[in-house]
């Protein structure tokens, strides 16, 4: 398996953690904050994780409204592979139970 960075995108920060294989952690969780400097620590734990595993990271991280937008920016910049996920998709994808929630789903109108 290759090593893996699961991001969890917020507003203002993300938390990051890497993977040298499955359920063996790469260091510990590490906060990032939206700004190029936060994304060279990214960059920074990658590089180091390549070097260590011999092998090019994936990045996993989650559709969050527009917060991921940066992060994705840089990751393409860096042209470090990537995947991120749309939670709807997801649920349709792997559970066909859910289309019933999906269907019912209304997006919250302006105020």
């Amino acid at each position: 398996m290759e090593p893996v960075v699961g991001i969890d995108v917020a507003k203002k920060f993300s938390v990051v953690q890497a993977f040298t294989k499955r359920n063996e952690p790469f260091g510990k969780p590490l906060t990032l904050s939206h700004e190029e400097g936060g994304f060279e620590q990214l960059g920074e734990l990658l590089a180091e994780l390549q070097a260590k595993t011999n092998m090019t990271p994936v990045v996993v991280l989650e559709s969050t409204g527009h917060y991921h937008r940066a992060l994705v920016a840089y990751l393409n910049r860096s042209e470090w592979p990537h995947l991120w996920e749309c939670k709807k998709v997801i649920l349709l994808l792997s559970d066909l139970s859910h289309l019933h929630f999906l269907t019912n789903f209304h997006i919250r109108r302006n105020k």
